[in-house]
């Protein structure tokens, strides 16, 4: 999202902003039903542990309630609420990273107002740290893949300040698959 007419003005805004698929018939928060071809995806080694980063709390609140949602149905008496972290600050997500790097992805925002590091900022300040712990980087955006020149973006990816990235609006179920493929592929680099 390029301005702030265009962004959720509240939380029901923001939920069906992440889930533009709710004619499906699911009912566990919009996300993909859990099978035996799913569970085979799922790398064994997962930590379960995500922080999302996004200064619009309206969509921070929805991702975690999402995201929450799905590692409790995935790891089921293996979950904890802990495992998902949410802040709206880029300097406090660099200090969680830095002191915390049991994460397995980090789900940051592009665009993270004037105050903060927008997401590559973040991503690339916290490189060093995240290759060691082999936490993956992920940014999603509306604006991302429209406003950064191709060569630039994939020289993010060839350097691995960047593991993928989700256009917005999106489903649940591609932030899932995305988060559990930069997981995956983290876990066997």
């Amino acid at each position: 999202m390029t301005n702030n007419s265009s962004k959720p003005k509240n939380f029901e805004e923001a939920n069906f902003y992440f889930n533009s698929d709710k004619s499906r018939k699911n009912k566990i928060s919009g996300v993909v039903q859990k099978s035996r071809s799913y569970e085979e995806i799922l790398d064994p080694d997962y930590k379960g542990d995500v922080l999302i980063i996004d200064d619009d709390e309206n969509i921070l609140r929805s991702l975690s309630r999402q995201i929450n949602s799905e590692l409790a149905f995935w790891l089921g008496t293996n979950y904890s609420p802990e495992q998902v972290k949410a802040t709206d600050n880029s300097l406090e997500a660099r200090q969680i990273i830095d002191n915390l790097p049991d994460y397995s992805v980090v789900l940051s925002d592009y665009e993270m107002g004037y105050h903060n590091h927008n997401g590559v900022e973040i991503a690339e300040i916290t490189k060093d740290i995240r290759a060691k712990a082999k936490i993956g980087f992920i940014i999603y955006s509306g604006s991302f893949s429209f406003s950064y020149p191709h060569n630039e973006k994939q020289s993010l990816y060839e350097n691995s300040i960047i593991d993928d990235e989700i256009i917005k609006p999106t489903k649940p179920s591609e932030v899932m698959n995305t988060i559990i493929r930069t997981i995956n592929k983290k876990t066997h680099s």
